[in-house]
Formats: structure tokens, C-alpha cells, sequence
């Protein structure tokens, strides 16, 4: 959730969205950052973050591949 306030997104857009904010990597030359989330689809994420101050690229739909 760190990530998600220092953006200013807000609690209530990221509940009503059920879009919880996970782990977040920056690639080793620091010009590009990926972040993770656990949410119902890439459209709650874009939602949750529409009034976000840090504009999203690209938002991509992942799913967790068991072993």
C-alpha cells in the first residue's frame, strides 16, 4: 500500500476497485518501474489509478501459474 499513497491514489478507489497493490521493481538502469497488484482484472487496476499522479504505460492481465 506504500506505493499506492505515494502516487495518491486513494484507500477508498483502491478497495472499491478490490485492488490491492503488491510488490513494485525498477530495472537496474532506474528508467523503468514494474508494479504488481492483485485485483479482478487490468480494468480495476486502470480505474483504481485513473486519478493517480504517476501516469500507467501499460497495464497488463497476469495470472499466477501453479507448479
Amino acid at each position: 500500500l506504500r506505493f499506492a499513497r505515494e502516487q495518491n491514489v486513494c484507500d477508498w478507489c483502491l478497495d472499491t476497485q478490490r485492488v490491492q497493490p503488491g510488490p513494485v521493481v525498477a530495472t537496474a538502469d532506474g528508467r523503468r518501474v514494474v508494479a504488481f497488484f492483485r485485483a479482478p482484472d487490468a480494468e480495476a487496476v486502470r480505474n483504481a489509478y485513473r486519478y493517480a499522479s504517476v501516469p500507467l504505460d501499460r497495464v497488463t492481465a497476469l495470472r499466477r501459474l501453479d507448479r
